[in-house]
């Protein structure tokens, strides 16, 4: 027990000794976790205190569903624990929640990665070198900067080590038929895949649930095909033919069960997740840039030998890599694991017959496949030939192949979701190349691998330019221009580390130390460790870049423009950054870069000062919204200063922004020596809101129309009109003209002059209460995706304090309704048809919702009653009964045996 204590302590310490700077007051500053889950999962914590289950998000655009967007985690049970305020003054700060969930998944990876291989029953060193190995991979770490695919890598090893047994042992004895303690029982198996499977789905990953399923039942075929095809005795094979489909069922009853017990408990997370995508831009179909976005260069693979082949982006421009044609996107900033991992899968390369041992090679080998998304077999025979430039480049590879077997599997997009994988295969084939002798022909090996990297540091320094210019490469709009020497220097360390690495190896091997690295006692396994992770954690401590997380506060509030109290606000930019961050390199450009990312409001900022703004970043962006934008900048372009300015005081009016907050990249503050992005936010058309109050997301209609395109109303808007609401029922096509049933008047028609103005008055974000002497339409600036629902309520007959009769139109719509609630009058009984029935929320000119009122004196409440909210309830409640009973009932004796554990 004292050596299994130790030995989860060293793992410990060798995953966290990398993130010691997230430790001590610093947090991640690049990409989704810096500008976008930061402020996202803080206010899905503050929602979670206010209410047990938030449904709707009103910050973003104009409203989209909270759950529905399954980034969010809302019902993640790790997030809300780490992210619970049971006691305000013990409360994390945003900040420090979000690093401790961070390392919270880095420790889980390892672990998970651990205990797959012990589950292979490899020795103990080899299950700490892949546990290690795996979490402080570029594929793996890297993901710091994204915690939802973090999350899905962490539960990785988890489901594959419940869900796939091994077959065989390294010592070559099966394993098919041991029960080795709790876990290998078929319930427990089942509870626990279940369990690991629906973390992954309500941690917002999808995704790599999915692959880790694909995997499984792809290697549970090909070990029963292979059986099959053993078989050397024709006269049996008939039933040595049915024994195999048997055991083929059984093998996939287990993940069978599991994924529909887990799709029970995430019901209410994956009912969300599909009615929201159903209505996002990806339904519609991607473009090929979309759909293979952030594929990996093939010369990427180099990065497997050292960590730096190319440099370095982050923090100062150091990389060359843009030199390259048909360089992506960055996903992971390098793919290196240590050069043990390196070792070990060149030598299970060189060993053919090596190869489906046992699966972990061929996992990593395809998975490393897919990732290249884009730069499939047209590519290569494109870059061979110079021929057919105009086909498709992905056509023939890997994943352009799953895409076309999977039916909407391109809609997750990019390929690089398989590094982990490609990490989870390659630690473990490290754990088998430890755990295993050495061959005679490896140091052959080693000097091959050593050679080429002494003849590639040799070419590092006379090929690579001490100096780049513009024109051989464009700065980096935030890291700035590349610096030659720089880049040069970080190559050849990086090369010089490998090779350092690389004779420490090969005298742990096959050198002086071989006894004391290959004995079975603690100074062993300690030295195996060190090496290991002092090779990967030093790769891993410089992927991403940190800041200080009160200096970033104190930057942030000494620059950040007034605040403004606003409804919604739009943001609008000359430049997102400053121009000055092109032209040169700085070593605090992380700092400058996490406090303008805050007070730009980029990503997802606006949520810590709970305001609403229209075009900000979301996971999942709805179909109509994307559709307006695409018609604005096609419409756009075709308008003068004048009209642009007219055009955009229409979109306010319409979508009821009263503010714009303007990012100038031609400017910048200045902030203890930092060049911070300027930022200014005013108030637009505050006299009219003002006089409004907070009325301004309603609107009365006494006249409205038919349905119009996108198109066209953008038009409308680009003339400076505020269009008349366009209404059509939620589900129908849009646009129809005789798509919704509803009294429709034409535009054209002038007001009825012999009713009175009709009034109203709001009461709540969610209750309107009107009068009027005709039919209707009550706008609501608000997004409808199908789950709103109002209701009439009859109000007292009293008349109203405030004798001035209002226009639906008028800026001045103050006077009080009196709202006291009792039966409606008989008369007003007959009068109101609808009272007691509720309204039907349509669509109102694409981006609003509206409801047509009979005449009367009426309370109107919205309510957001998702259609699946009550069977997937059900359904959860019900798989979590089934969970517990798989857990506790019945209750039965199990052996206990040494492999049960992970040490």
């Amino acid at each position: 027990m004292i050596r299994r204590g130790l030995l989860i302590g060293l793992l410990l310490l060798a995953v966290l000794a990398p993130s010691w700077a997230l430790l001590t007051g610093s947090r991640i500053a690049f990409r989704d976790t810096s500008h976008f889950y930061l402020p996202l999962y803080d206010y899905v914590a503050q929602r979670c205190d206010q209410q047990w289950l938030p449904l709707w998000n009103p910050l973003d655009h104009t409203g989209i569903p909270l759950i529905g967007e399954s980034t969010t985690a809302v019902l993640y049970p790790p997030r809300y624990l780490i992210y619970a305020r049971p006691i305000d003054r013990f409360a994390l700060s945003p900040a420090w929640a979000l690093n401790l969930y961070l390392l919270f998944h880095l420790v889980l990876a390892a672990g998970g990665a651990a205990w797959l291989a012990r589950r292979y029953r490899f020795a103990r060193h080899a299950c700490l070198a892949a546990g290690v190995t795996y979490a402080l991979s570029g594929s793996v770490y890297s993901l710091l900067c994204n915690p939802v695919f973090l999350a899905g890598a962490a539960w990785l090893p988890w489901l594959l080590a419940v869900l796939l047994p091994p077959a065989t042992c390294p010592n070559g004895t099966t394993n098919a038929s041991d029960h080795s303690g709790k876990w290998s029982h078929l319930r427990w198996r089942i509870a626990f895949g279940a369990m690991v499977l629906a973390m992954m789905v309500l941690a917002g990953d999808p995704q790599t649930a999915l692959h880790g399923m694909l995997v499984i039942l792809a290697i549970t075929l090909i070990r029963t095909l292979r059986s099959l095809a053993d078989d050397r005795h024709p006269t049996e094979r008939w039933k040595r033919f049915q024994q195999r489909l048997t055991q083929l069922t059984g093998a996939l009853s287990v993940p069978v069960a599991a994924g529909l017990l887990a799709l029970a408990l995430s019901a209410v997370q994956v009912a969300a997740a599909i009615d929201w995508s159903r209505q996002s831009q990806r339904s519609a179909g991607l473009t090929a840039e979309e759909r293979y976005g952030f594929s990996l260069g093939p010369w990427h693979a180099s990065e497997i030998l050292t960590p730096r082949p190319f440099g370095a982006t982050l923090g100062i421009n150091r990389s060359v890599s843009k030199l390259i044609p048909g360089e992506d996107r960055m996903w992971a900033p390098s793919l290196y694991a240590g050069m043990a991992i390196a070792m070990a899968l060149l030598c299970r390369l060189l060993k053919p017959r090596s190869w489906f041992v046992d699966p972990w090679f061929g996992l990593a080998a395809i998975s490393l496949g897919f990732c290249l998304g884009k730069f499939g077999l047209m590519w290569l025979i494109q870059q061979i030939t110079g021929m057919f430039d105009q086909h498709d480049g992905a056509v023939g590879g890997p994943y352009w192949l799953l895409c076309q077997l999977i039916p909407s599997y391109d809609a997750f997009r990019y390929p690089t979701k398989w590094l982990p994988l490609f990490a989870i295969g390659s630690s473990l084939v490290l754990a088998r190349w430890i755990d295993h002798a050495p061959d005679h022909w490896e140091r052959k090996v080693t000097a091959g691998l050593l050679a080429t990297l002494t003849i590639g540091l040799i070419a590092t320094g006379f090929i690579v330019p001490q100096r780049l210019t513009l024109a051989d490469l464009a700065a980096n709009e935030l890291w700035g221009p590349v610096d030659g020497a720089l880049a040069k220097r970080c190559m050849l360390f990086s090369g010089l580390l490998s090779v350092i690495w690389l004779v420490m190896l090969d005298q742990a091997r096959h050198g002086r130390f071989k006894k004391r690295f290959t004995a079975q006692t603690p100074l062993g396994i300690c030295l195996w460790i060190v090496v290991i992770a002092a090779d990967a954690g030093i790769s891993a401590a410089s992927l991403l870049p940190t800041v200080r997380i009160q200096r970033d506060d104190r930057i942030a509030a000494q620059t950040a423009p007034p605040p403004i109290d606003a409804h919604r606000v739009l943001r609008t930019q000359n430049g997102l950054w400053p121009t000055a961050w092109q032209e040169s390199v700085s070593p605090l450009r992380a700092l400058e870069v996490t406090s303008s990312e805050r007070i730009s409001w980029f990503g997802r900022w606006h949520l810590v000062h709970g305001t609403a703004v229209l075009n900000n970043m979301s996971s999942i962006r709805p179909l109509r919204y994307h559709q307006f934008w695409q018609a604005t900048h096609v419409r756009l372009p075709e308008l003068d200063a004048t009209e642009r300015r007219e055009f955009w005081q229409a979109v306010r009016r319409w979508l009821a922004i009263d503010a714009v907050s303007h990012t100038d990249g031609n400017r910048y503050r200045a902030a203890e020596g930092l060049a911070i992005v300027s930022v200014t936010r005013t108030m637009k058309l505050a006299d009219e809101f003002q006089r409004r109050g907070k009325d301004h997301g309603y609107r009365i209609h006494q006249r409205w129309q038919a349905p119009l395109t996108v198109e066209h109303t953008v038009q409308l808007l680009s003339s400076g009109q505020t269009t008349l609401p366009a209404l059509v029922a939620f589900d129908r096509e849009l646009p129809s003209a005789d798509a919704l049933d509803l009294q429709s008047t034409p535009s054209s028609a002038a007001p009825d002059a012999r009713h009175p103005r009709p009034r109203f008055q709001v009461l709540s974000s969610q209750q309107v209460a009107i009068e009027t002497s005709q039919t209707v339409v009550l706008e609501r600036c608000v997004y409808q995706d199908g789950n709103w629902h109002a209701e009439l309520e009859p109000l007292a007959a009293s008349k109203p304090t405030g004798s001035e009769d209002h226009d639906a139109t008028s800026r001045d719509q103050q006077s009080e309704i009196q709202v006291t609630s009792r039966r409606a009058s008989s008369g007003q009984a007959r009068n109101g048809a609808a009272a007691g029935r509720s309204l039907e929320v349509a669509v109102c000119s694409h981006l609003n919702q509206a409801v047509q009122v009979p005449p009367g004196r009426w309370k109107v409440t919205f309510h957001y009653r998702p259609w699946w909210l009550g069977p997937t309830l059900t359904a959860s409640a019900v798989g979590g009964l089934i969970w517990l009973g798989l857990i506790f009932f019945p209750r039965r004796a199990r052996p206990e045996k040494p492999g049960d554990c992970p040490f």
